[in-house]
């Protein structure tokens, strides 16, 4: 839309971003495990991920796409009250219990849905 992507805080939030594929990973290995049964697990990839590294991978992935025409620098609003400063799960459960091992980075991920989004997009003008 030709606007600045949006930025709560300084961008040194972080956040555990997982792929569809690592949770349905996650979903099956549980299913198939009868220990599993009755258990609490988290699913993430493990990693934090500061919210300014998340936009900075989104800018260099469209400007390898060919598509410059946008805002390169974030706008940094003001914190939320009550947001979480730190978040990255622990997997460390269930890879122990049932043998999840993340597979998709983030930015693998994003190169999946940014092609398809594409992809599915009208030609432009």
């Amino acid at each position: 839309s030709g606007e600045r992507a949006e930025i709560y805080g300084d961008g040194e939030t972080t956040r555990d971003f997982c792929s569809l594929g690592d949770v349905g990973q996650a979903n099956l290995l549980a299913a198939l495990t009868p220990e599993a049964a009755g258990e609490v697990f988290n699913v993430g990839s493990g990693e934090a991920t500061r919210l300014i590294d998340l936009h900075g991978l989104l800018v260099r992935l469209m400007i390898a796409e060919g598509k410059s025409s946008f805002q390169t620098e974030p706008h940094f609003a003001p914190h939320r009250a009550g947001d979480i400063r730190r978040s990255v799960a622990n997997i460390g459960k269930i890879c122990g219990a049932l043998g999840y091992e993340p597979e998709e980075s983030l930015e693998e991920t994003l190169n999946i849905v940014m092609h398809r989004a594409l992809a599915n997009r009208p030609n432009e003008a």
